[in-house]
């Protein structure tokens, strides 16, 4: 049984347990000091100043410590430091009042974020302020652990609805096909996801036609291809990036092949010249030539004296 190393921690801020579930049944815990999961999380901290106890607990409220037997069954280990820092990676953390209330107003913030980014004003087509954003936030319900996206679609939606937004999405257009038989479910995670501008059955195929914001591209992808097993065909201003980026890199490539199969042409015409005396290449052209027109000097220069001696004698 793993041995108890207790740990100092501030007075009067009690234990924060972390849960971690390997079955419906089953789950392990750990103790640690309070404020430490998030920091931990983003490597801010490390371990030792996270745990409070160097146990992993059964029931960490009663004490019960597990077995090394359960560890290596459930982790495949009992390295005690190795399984508490995967539960507190993966686990879920208790937090404090005060920590839940930093986590809504960092979501929030990052909400407000994402709509000044993606929406514009109906009228004017400018950005949105931030404080006008923020001020339609306040009077809704968000939790810290919510899916950014969606929080951001429902609250941009209600706002519509009420009036306190008047906005349109900043939207791109891609196409999209997939089997059809998974027709019916892809298009409720789409409609939940992004707009659909137009759908078509072609044979087997069906053909969407999706309007999405920066932030949704991944994750619409990723579900897509979850649900159809990869079956996904991606035609969109990203695919289209890529397809030119590799068309550029392969005009490189031609380009390059073109230059080093004229280099190699220049020198099999160097290697057959040899640059000796009259050969056939580049060497010997230049000897000829140069030869050719010295002969032509000397026959204009030999007719000249000719006629001269003519005129003396004549």
């Amino acid at each position: 049984m793993p041995k108890q190393q207790k740990k100092k921690h501030s007075a009067g801020a009690s234990p924060k347990i972390v849960r971690f579930k390997v079955s419906k049944n089953k789950s392990f815990e750990i103790m640690v000091n309070p404020g430490t999961v998030a920091t931990f999380r983003q490597d801010k901290s490390s371990l030792s100043d996270v745990l409070l106890v160097e146990t992993v607990f059964k029931n960490a409220r009663k004490a019960v410590p597990a077995t090394s037997d359960e560890l290596f069954e459930a982790f495949g280990c009992t390295d005690v430091k190795k399984i508490a820092e995967r539960i507190l990676s993966k686990g879920d953390a208790q937090t404090s009042s005060s920590e839940r209330k930093k986590g809504v107003e960092a979501k929030k913030r990052n909400i407000a974020d994402f709509i000044n980014r993606n929406y514009a004003d109906a009228r004017t087509g400018l950005p949105i302020p931030l404080n006008r954003i923020l001020s339609v936030l306040e009077k809704q319900r968000v939790t810290a652990n919510c899916d950014l996206v969606l929080e951001a679609r429902r609250i941009v939606d209600e706002a519509k609805k009420k009036g306190e937004l008047s906005v349109k999405r900043k939207e791109t257009v891609m196409t999209l096909s997939l089997p059809a038989k998974f027709k019916r479910e892809v298009s409720v995670l789409f409609e939940r996801r992004c707009s659909v501008l137009s759908r078509t059955v072609n044979g087997s195929q069906v053909v969407f036609e999706l309007g999405y914001l920066a932030g949704e591209l991944d994750s619409i992808i990723a579900s897509a291809e979850k649900l159809t097993r990869g079956a996904v065909s991606l035609g969109s201003d990203g695919a289209a990036k890529r397809n030119s980026n590799e068309e550029k890199q392969d005009k490189s490539k031609n380009k390059a092949a073109k230059q080093a199969k004229r280099r190699s042409a220049v020198n099999r015409t160097k290697g057959r010249g040899g640059g000796g005396k009259g050969g056939d290449g580049v060497a010997g052209i230049g000897a000829k030539t140069s030869s050719a027109k010295k002969d032509k000097k000397k026959k204009r220069g030999g007719s000249n004296r000719r006629v001269g001696g003519g005129k003396k004698s004549y």
